[in-house]
């Protein structure tokens, strides 16, 4: 088995390199954006949303590129119940998120219709938005305003399809996290327009 996975491998790595250096690819996507909370950095929670970016790539290499990438996503408003002295409580919540950050990805698989890439980016991201949470029967609702920004890392994997000599179709999976607020998850689809 070990030495079927080594071929396997060895025959991808030294597949031809159809990518070329100097080649350039400008992307659109948008897809589901849904939240994790790491920490307790605010009240409640979101419900999933909708993200939309815009990224350029620039092959250093014939398989590793530089990618600069601008990002918005929200989760289109939350709202949530909670059981409160004065009975069920409705509250809500809203966030816009924003960010651009650039760094190095990697084609891993790079055929003539077809390659998969792995990317980290850093950069800097904002979060926009509020939270609201029932206090007590005297004092009563508070809203609370949630605008930070912070760092930005990102990981994230995808596939292109080439449709033309310069289109290309795909999707992709990105994890995003936002230093002090939280991390949210992403999968897109996108449109990349190729320049030779």
């Amino acid at each position: 088995m070990k030495r079927i996975l080594f071929i396997l491998l060895t025959c991808i790595m030294c597949a031809p390199l159809f990518a070329q250096k100097g080649q350039a690819e400008l992307a659109v996507y948008g897809g589901k954006l849904s939240f994790t909370k790491i920490d307790n950095p605010y009240f409640g929670s979101f419900d999933p949303g909708f993200g939309f970016g815009f990224q350029a790539k620039y092959f250093l290499t014939n398989r590793m590129y530089w990618a600069a990438d601008l990002y918005g996503g929200t989760d289109d408003g939350t709202t949530y119940y909670e059981e409160t002295a004065i009975g069920r409580t409705i509250l809500s919540a809203y966030r816009q998120d924003y960010s651009i950050s650039t760094g190095i990805g990697f084609n891993f698989v790079s055929l003539k219709h077809f390659n998969s890439y792995i990317q980290g980016l850093v950069g800097i991201g904002t979060v926009d938005g509020y939270t609201s949470n029932y206090i007590s029967e005297t004092v009563g609702f508070k809203r609370d305003d949630l605008k930070r920004t912070s760092y930005l890392v990102t990981a994230g994997a995808g596939l292109d399809f080439a449709i033309s000599k310069h289109w290309k179709i795909g999707g992709a999976y990105t994890f995003r996290y936002l230093g002090s607020v939280d991390g949210s998850h992403a999968i897109v689809a996108k449109i990349s327009y190729v320049i030779h």
